[in-house]
């Protein structure tokens, strides 16, 4: 089957008089034998490049009606060939690479012969991979063609358009999926284009730069020298491009994992590529009300987009100070919760009240919290101190309005307040952090004792701490003595307060 494909194939490509071999080299992709396929694939590419360099060329000059007729019916194979191969875009074997290759070569060419822009096959190309059902696959071959500036921009541009199309085709998941496995290619590519000089990376498939891009292409073809063509990508037209294809993606009914996903992805590689990112602010605001991990990356992301881009969102530290609860212990993301709740507590420019709020909640969160986090609850609190000096006054209050007898008659913050302006946590003191001045464990019994020395240790290297790590730092210790008994037995039973001896007699 093969030594046939490559004879037709052979015969194509050396006489016109054998063009019809193309109806029947169409029928050979049809087996879906790999090796067949390759070939095939390798000749029409070829075959059908040839003809669209000769339409061009003829477009605007004098063809005799019989020229005119061989276009037209080359032009109609040529359909029948891109169908056959956005079909092989969704098959889970060897020929998915060879489909989707042959897709590009043929849009390289039609860009290069054309002076329209090609949305019919670049749109049909761009449904097929959003629809497919084993795109990770080819993951390393998006990332590929998507540093093609321009074949970039025009995907960008009708992206909008086919995530409509392809919904009405394969389920509302797979959909959310694969879009976003391109965009989020996309946004790498993006971010890595603005680190490198001025141009370095904006290739085009203009100036014939598939396979400068490609190094190893599964069906590299005889291809015809490129004409002289010169157009400049316009990189602000990819990055409106960008943010209308991102927004559109954002509609969609995101699953949880998905929005998690983009959260993350938002800081690095979406923000900084928007041609105005203030517009994500309802996005982040509706992510913020699931709650949980989601809430905590909307603020990052807001945070983001109010230090670097101007945007004023006055509720951000009141949302903020909601987020403090005892259930951040028994989630997956305590540790990035304290990280980032140091980012956005970090300047100095913040009001008093506020710092003081945030000291108080913590100090609150400490009485409840399990013991490997309460270090980290310690130096967190020490350290808003010693960046804030005025709220040293939560620690130095006379003992007076320290003493039992005064708490006793209630402590002025309020607990149930959630505007950190009427908390009235100024006027209270961090008492709860002398309740632990006879904790077990030292590192917070030391923290504590010498209040107005600061945090003893950095908060980052405290982020990730267990109980696992505790014991090893115990187990590691030397000790000469270990007592059992604050009192030394005289026997086995009879000591102080046994409670054996009321359960048992010799």
């Amino acid at each position: 089957m093969e030594a046939k494909a490559m004879k037709m194939v052979a015969g194509v490509l050396s006489d016109r008089k054998h063009a019809n071999d193309v109806v029947e080299l169409l029928a050979l992709l049809e087996e879906n034998i790999t090796g067949v396929v390759r070939i095939v694939s390798r000749g029409l590419c070829s075959f059908f490049a040839r003809t669209l360099s000769e339409e061009k060329s003829t477009k605007d000059g004098h063809k005799s009606q019989e020229a005119q007729l061989f276009l037209d019916w080359s032009r109609e194979r040529y359909q029948e060939f891109l169908t056959k191969e956005l079909d092989f875009v969704n098959f889970e074997t060897d020929v998915q690479d060879i489909g989707f290759m042959s897709c590009v070569i043929m849009i390289e060419r039609e860009m290069i012969c054309s002076p329209d822009f090609p949305e019919k096959v670049i749109t049909a190309f761009l449904v097929s991979l959003i629809t497919c059902k084993q795109l990770s696959t080819l993951k390393n071959r998006i990332a590929d063609i998507m540093q093609l500036a321009d074949l970039r921009y025009f995907i960008l541009k009708i992206m909008p358009k086919c995530i409509h199309e392809s919904l009405k085709i394969q389920s509302n998941q797979l959909v959310i999926q694969n879009t976003y496995l391109i965009l989020e290619n996309i946004s790498k590519i993006m971010t890595a284009e603005k680190m490198q000089p001025e141009g370095s990376l904006r290739l085009s498939l203009y100036q014939g730069n598939l396979k400068d891009v490609i190094a190893e292409c599964s069906i590299d073809f005889d291809n015809e020298p490129c004409p002289e063509v010169q157009k400049e990508v316009n990189m602000k037209g990819i990055r409106t491009a960008f943010g209308k294809s991102w927004l559109e993606f954002l509609r969609l009914n995101l699953d949880t994992r998905t929005i998690k996903q983009t959260l993350c992805l938002m800081q690095k590689h979406i923000i900084p590529n928007f041609a105005g990112p203030c517009v994500l602010t309802d996005f982040f605001t509706k992510c913020f009300h699931q709650g949980g991990s989601i809430a905590l990356l909307s603020l990052h992301g807001l945070f983001v987009l109010m230090t670097e881009y101007n945007l004023e969102y006055p509720n951000f530290y009141k949302q903020l100070y909601g987020t403090i609860h005892p259930r951040i212990f028994d989630a997956r993301y305590q540790s990035r919760f304290f990280y980032l709740l140091n980012i956005f507590l970090s300047s100095s420019h913040l009001p008093s009240y506020l710092i003081a709020a945030f000291a108080k909640k913590l100090s609150r969160l400490l009485l409840v919290a399990p013991s490997y986090a309460q270090p980290l609850l310690v130096n967190f609190i020490l350290t808003l101190i010693e960046r804030h000096p005025s709220i040293k006054v939560l620690i130095n209050r006379p003992k007076s309005t320290q003493s039992k007898e005064s708490l006793m008659k209630g402590d002025p913050y309020l607990a149930s307040q959630d505007d950190p302006a009427l908390c009235k946590a100024l006027e209270s003191s961090l008492w709860e952090l002398g309740v632990l001045n006879h904790h077990f464990l030292p590192q917070v019994t030391e923290c504590v004792k010498e209040l107005n020395k600061g945090p003893q240790q950095d908060i980052l290297s405290l982020l990730d701490d267990t109980y696992l790590d505790i014991f090893d730092s115990l187990t590691e210790k030397d000790f000469k003595e270990a007592p059992m008994n604050y009192k030394k037995p005289k026997g086995l039973f009879g000591g102080f307060e046994d409670v054996m001896t009321d359960v048992w007699s010799l």
